[in-house]
């Protein structure tokens, strides 16, 4: 068992070649669910991009000088750690969310199919 694990680990990041096939309507499915993901957390990430420009300049409808100095200020004291923390999350969640669609899609595969399947989780 132990023996798989390092295997798996060793394996991971690696491509391979894959012979034709044609998709199953399973991996068609996948292959819907795994633009779903890429398409949202695209979304999600523009939308995480711009909370910082909101949260700083949003409400600043007083003198320019006020204006200025108060979006200076929140500049230097966001919480610029939570925010790369928040967009790196993204990226880790979308890419743990594709390789749980692979490694599901592989599950149910067989022949090439299967193999494309663990060619796409090793290389995530």
């Amino acid at each position: 068992m132990t023996m798989n694990i390092c295997i798996e680990v060793f394996v991971k990041g690696n491509f391979c070649n894959v012979g034709k096939f044609t998709p199953s309507g399973r991996a068609k499915d996948a292959i819907k669910d795994m633009n779903n993901v890429l398409d949202m957390s695209s979304i999600l990430s523009k939308i995480i991009s711009m909370v910082p420009f909101f949260q700083i300049f949003a409400g600043k409808n007083s003198f320019l000088g006020v204006a200025t100095a108060s979006a200076s200020y929140n500049v230097r004291t966001y919480e610029w750690q939570a925010f790369a923390d928040a967009v790196n999350g993204i990226e880790l969640v979308k890419k743990e969310r594709l390789f749980f669609i692979a490694t599901q899609a592989e599950l149910y595969s067989v022949g090439e199919e299967r193999k494309f399947w663990r060619c796409v989780s090793n290389a995530l």
